[in-house]
Parts: structure tokens; C-alpha cells; sequence
């Protein structure tokens, strides 16, 4: 493969993770906590991850459909600057 450009297969998961990651980042605190709790809790339903973060599950679903939102509204943000950058200045 001399001469051609090495190209990673992983770059566009990487990259999705990293703006992921970011997007969550953003949110506020509590929005963070019900994130984290979903994803890296060992509680098996929306019930005990209520009781995990002292809310209750009526909340807990409300709070969590709220962050999702946000990092949906990021990640199209993100994904919109990067496609204006290939267009404009034939980045990426």
C-alpha cells in the first residue's frame, strides 16, 4: 500500500461517539445524571432508575425524553456545520 493514504474504518463510528459524547456533555447537570443512569446503571427499568436518581418514574421518563431531544438537536447542529464545512471549503 505504498504511496496511498491510510485510511481508518473506524473514523466515521469514532467520530460519531466523540460528537455523541459532546452533545451529552452540553445538557445540564440533570439531564447528564438521567443519561448516565439509562446507559451505565445496572437498573432494569425506568422505575428503579427513578428511584436511583430520586425522581419519580413519571419524571424520569419526562426528564429522559427532554435530554434526548437536546442531543438530537446537537447532533443535527453538528452534522449540519460539518456538511456546510465539505460544501464550502471541501473539508472532510
Amino acid at each position: 500500500m505504498a504511496g496511498e493514504e491510510a485510511v481508518c474504518p473506524d473514523y466515521d463510528i469514532d467520530r460519531e461517539c466523540i460528537e455523541t459524547n459532546d452533545a451529552i456533555e452540553q445538557l445540564p447537570e440533570l439531564y447528564k445524571l438521567v443519561v448516565r443512569v439509562e446507559y451505565l446503571s445496572e437498573c432494569r427499568n425506568d422505575g428503579e432508575r427513578a428511584v436511583r436518581i430520586g425522581v419519580c418514574k413519571r419524571s424520569f421518563i419526562s426528564y429522559r425524553s427532554t435530554a434526548y431531544k437536546y442531543i438530537g438537536e446537537f447532533l443535527m447542529k453538528s452534522q449540519r456545520n460539518r456538511l456546510h464545512m465539505v460544501h464550502d471549503f471541501g473539508m472532510i
